[in-house]
């Protein structure tokens, strides 16, 4: 419990174990630092996964699309700007029309039935549902500007934290008191 948000987006945290293998001299921590072992415990938990190689988790929708064959290569040319992952895509047989089905993450989902509808001229039938929680390619921080342009993962981290009025840059001192640490460490 010591950890229910992340420290790059405070999100949810999934897929992490912490392991506490030993407390020394619990007895001789004052009153004053038994209050601070909770928030002590998120800090550390928090900056062990800043430490490691976190990543972010973004939803998928698996989306169906059934047009007329003429209009399918408009459509792969829309999902090919989307991040659209194919997995099907074939005749339906005894008709003119194609079938397309496709992942998607879910934020690149607004406004693409319009597009579709627009660019089929509303002869496409679009059906879709949440799929899963899949890995975004890349990772959330780094520290070279050159990779950071091109990171769809630290892009998508700086919009998260931009739409929740949090500072795009994660601030690492607000984690790691050296003080209470210290404190706790050698009980002075």
């Amino acid at each position: 419990m010591a950890c229910r948000t992340g420290p790059i987006c405070m999100e949810p945290v999934v897929n992490i174990n912490f392991a506490i293998q030993e407390i020394k001299s619990i007895e001789k921590i004052q009153q004053i630092f038994k209050k601070e072992i909770s928030s002590c415990m998120k800090k550390l938990c928090h900056s062990s996964i800043l430490i490691s190689t976190p990543r972010i988790l973004e939803p998928y929708s698996e989306i169906e699309v059934v047009t007329p064959f003429e209009s399918s290569k408009m459509i792969f040319n829309i999902l090919l700007n989307r991040r659209a992952i194919i997995l099907n895509d074939m005749p339906i047989q005894g008709t003119l029309h194609y079938r397309i089905l496709f992942l998607i993450p879910t934020i690149n989902t607004i406004g693409l039935e319009t597009d579709i509808r627009y660019h089929t001229q509303g002869q496409s039938l679009i059906i879709g549902f949440f799929k899963g929680w899949y890995i975004v390619p890349g990772y959330p921080i780094s520290n070279q500007n050159n990779i950071k342009k091109n990171n769809i993962a630290h892009n998508y981290m700086k919009k998260i934290r931009r739409k929740k009025g949090m500072s795009e840059k994660i601030n690492f001192s607000n984690l790691i008191n050296e003080s209470i640490i210290m404190k706790l460490l050698f009980n002075k």
